[in-house]
């Protein structure tokens, strides 16, 4: 990259030397108190609002890694079964007790976008409440998932919005006091510029009478 290593360890020193000083600046900074967080919360309401989410409970077929061909086509069989069962209305519940390969009752508690993997997002955030999946593959197995429960967005209380707004504030007031300790030091440097289009090229110089 064209670049020396005396001029990356430089180039390595000088962030550190600036990350220090940032850091040291930042730690004089006020704590956020209860009226702080209070007065934010309530001019940036818009902000803090609880996205779609999703609930749901699965069977899972594990698949061992060292499994044939035979054996995987045996998982899917009983796995299709299975499915079939809960989508005509069987009694999931009682079906993730005989079949599925993971302990407890399957809950899989609440999901917003982004949480669970793609495959397994796509089947969820794409049924109805109460509906049943079909089959979903993973590196754990294969899932059949049902749908038991969904919320759309809302508004956040102040109780559920505190943490991120006590976070907010901090993070504007650390802002605000680095830039005002930036802008001191700027005002009590002295910085000249230098216009170099104004210095004459060596060789046109020495041609001049």
């Amino acid at each position: 990259m064209g670049e020396t290593e005396e001029s990356m360890r430089a180039g390595i020193e000088e962030e550190l030397l600036i990350d220090s000083l940032m850091n040291m600046v930042s730690r004089l900074t006020e704590p956020v108190s209860e009226d702080e967080k209070r007065a934010h919360f309530e001019e940036h309401k818009a902000r803090y609002v609880s996205p779609p989410r999703a609930r749901a409970s699965h069977i899972v077929f594990s698949i061992d890694l060292s499994a044939d061909s035979a054996q995987v086509w045996d998982v899917m069989v009983r796995a299709r079964d299975v499915q079939t069962r809960a989508g005509l209305g069987e009694d999931f519940h009682s079906l993730i007790k005989k079949y599925s390969s993971q302990p407890g009752d399957g809950d899989m508690g609440w999901f917003s976008a982004g949480e669970l993997v793609p495959d397994l997002e796509h089947a969820l955030f794409s049924l109805k409440k109460g509906e049943v999946s079909s089959l979903v593959p993973s590196s754990m197995g294969i899932h059949i998932l049902k749908k038991t429960d969904e919320e759309g967005q809302r508004p956040l209380t102040y109780e559920e919005a505190a943490p991120r707004a006590a976070q907010n504030v901090e993070m504007s007031k650390r802002g605000k006091l680095v830039n005002e300790y930036i802008d001191s030091l700027i005002a009590a440097a002295d910085i000249r510029y230098i216009d170099t289009s104004l210095i004459p090229n060596d060789r046109e110089f020495l041609k001049a009478p």
